[in-house]
């Protein structure tokens, strides 16, 4: 009966570190598409630098 008894104090105690895992994963992977995104738009905007530089010559 104890076991028993332990089983979902154990699981419910488990959930609130689960739960805050995986809002810091998803956290993260937002936080790696806006990288991304922030990445992409800086290139394209020093391919647009460098195209300019050369039409200016």
């Amino acid at each position: 009966m104890d076991i028993l008894q332990a089983v979902p104090a154990f699981s419910s105690i488990m959930l609130i570190p689960i739960y805050f895992i995986l809002r810091n994963i998803n956290n993260r992977l937002t936080g790696v598409d806006k990288l991304i995104h922030n990445h992409e738009s800086r290139i394209s905007y020093i391919e647009g630098a460098h195209t300019v530089e050369h039409t200016g010559e």
